[in-house]
């Protein structure tokens, strides 16, 4: 009604809440919920967490409108990197779909939404639990095109900035997707591919992992969707690894940038920017890639992300250790410790060990070596890397003959 009152302390409205009776409360929720949200419709200034919060508290006869809104607020959260927030709205939104006996392509959508705010939040245990979640309805729904989906974010995203590897649950999603899409679904098809093929890495030849991401590439250009060409792509840039492929690396990289500047992806254009910083050290082209790493500092540092922003101190830490700075160095490595730890990123784990173990080398730091040496032979790694890692440690401590 007309006016507005306010309690003088929130345990007398609490407590006035409590006394209404609970039939009362939900009619009441879902009137101020049918207004408000035909304020909304009307391009009014209405929150849908506002909204989505009174319709929830509504009843079952709302529950459908409650997970409505509860996803419109998920993604005003996402959108405004507010990601703890987005996974509470989206939660609500798939409890009210349950409430709803909302069908299951319906909550595979939830679910798929949910996945992709955890991964956001850096919940990567939580993301990958609601995207199996999401490919398990999709298949009651017999929709393979959200399974794909669901494939796609189970390793890390559709973007695919950090992807999984070593991981046979996510590869086996993706065969099963692969095998199961139609040849109308080309774009979702090539993503699909070219996931495969970086997911393979250590598992796969090289010429399959090639094969793979090529065909991806001429899939993408079929459909002719800059956005999956992008992606495919960054695939065959990681399958072409190596000094041998610099200059086709280059050349993927800076059409992957020039998509990303057409779509204003910004996440796409990080995902090329580090491509091209790779080969640019590859060659040697120091210069080049001072440059190349304050164009991504750039960007990242605009988007706020710690996913993409822990390249940007290890990068520095890097430059650091390359000038013989070893206290800047330590300095830079605890920061991209902090962001890739915030991230949920194994990636970041793992190469700021390796720069530590860089320094330790440089500064004569035995301890450390010794270390890092422990941690080795700890994680009882069979890989030849991990040999290798070893070998090179053993080497430095002064014990050649092992």
């Amino acid at each position: 009604e007309p006016g507005e009152s306010r309690f003088r302390h929130d345990l007398v409205r609490d407590a006035v809440y409590g006394a209404v009776p609970a039939a009362t409360r939900e009619k009441l929720h879902a009137r101020v919920g049918a207004v408000l949200a035909s304020f909304a419709n009307r391009g009014r200034d209405v929150d849908a967490a506002e909204v989505a919060y009174h319709l929830a508290r509504a009843g079952p006869g709302e529950a459908a409108a409650a997970a409505d809104y509860a996803g419109r607020a998920g993604d005003a959260a996402l959108a405004a990197l507010a990601f703890e927030d987005a996974v509470q709205w989206y939660e609500r939104a798939d409890s009210s779909l349950a409430d709803a006996g909302a069908a299951a392509t319906a909550r595979s959508e939830a679910s798929l939404a949910l996945g992709s705010a955890r991964l956001a939040a850096g919940d990567r245990a939580g993301a990958r639990a609601a995207f199996l979640q999401a490919a398990g309805r999709a298949r009651q729904g017999g929709h393979q095109d959200l399974v794909a989906r669901a494939a796609l974010g189970f390793g890390g995203g559709p973007a695919g900035f950090e992807v999984g590897l070593l991981d046979g649950e996510q590869i086996g999603l993706l065969e099963e997707a692969r095998s199961a899409l139609p040849e109308d679904q080309a774009a979702l098809r090539a993503l699909v591919t070219a996931r495969l093929s970086v997911a393979s890495s250590l598992i796969e030849p090289e010429p399959r992992r090639m094969q793979l991401a090529a065909e991806a590439v001429r899939q993408a250009r079929s459909a002719g969707d800059d956005a999956v060409l992008g992606s495919a792509l960054a695939a065959l840039c990681d399958a072409q690894a190596g000094p041998d492929h610099c200059p086709a690396r280059l050349a993927h990289a800076a059409e992957i940038i020039g998509i990303a500047a057409r779509r204003r992806d910004p996440v796409l254009e990080l995902l090329g920017r580090r491509l091209r910083l790779v080969a640019l050290l590859e060659t040697g082209a120091i210069a080049d890639w001072d440059t190349e790493a304050r164009a991504y500092r750039v960007t990242a540092e605009a988007l706020g992300h710690p996913l993409y922003l822990w390249l940007v101190p290890l990068w520095r830490g890097m430059r650091a250790l390359m000038d013989g700075r070893f206290a800047d160095c330590r300095e830079a490595l605890a920061a991209a410790s902090d962001l890739g730890q915030r991230a949920g990123s194994g990636n970041a784990n793992l190469l700021v060990e390796t720069q530590r173990w860089c320094l330790a080398a440089e500064a004569g730091h035995t301890e450390e070596i010794g270390r890092l040496l422990g941690e080795l032979e700890r994680a009882d790694l069979g890989a030849v890397w991990a040999q290798v890692s070893r070998a090179l440690a053993l080497a430095q401590l002064g014990r050649p003959g092992d």
